[in-house]
């Protein structure tokens, strides 16, 4: 299986779904995740924004650096997604425009 290139290990024959679904599924899975991430740091922001009053500042800070934490993580598990789609599409390519 190593020598075969992977267009002609998966067929439509034997993965009729993989082709016309890799792309959505990969959007989808980006979308949710993105939308998920951005919900709950705009959820927490909302709530220390109302509790202020009531709290220190180290706890303030503490959110803050939560909030950019998350905002990271939603950033390298965006690239994480994408680029092995990218990098998969190209290898696709290659080895059809090379066969």
């Amino acid at each position: 299986l190593l020598s075969t290139p992977s267009f002609k290990i998966y067929t439509d024959s034997n993965s009729p779904l993989l082709t016309p679904l890799h792309f959505p599924l990969t959007v989808i899975t980006f979308l949710l995740n993105t939308t998920i991430t951005i919900f709950f740091a705009k959820h927490t922001n909302r709530v220390m924004r109302t509790r202020r009053d009531h709290i220190s500042e180290a706890v303030v800070s503490m959110n803050n650096q939560v909030v950019k934490n998350l905002q990271f993580q939603s950033w390298i598990s965006s690239v994480g997604m994408v680029t092995p789609f990218l990098f998969w599409s190209l290898s696709m390519l290659l080895n059809i425009v090379a066969a």
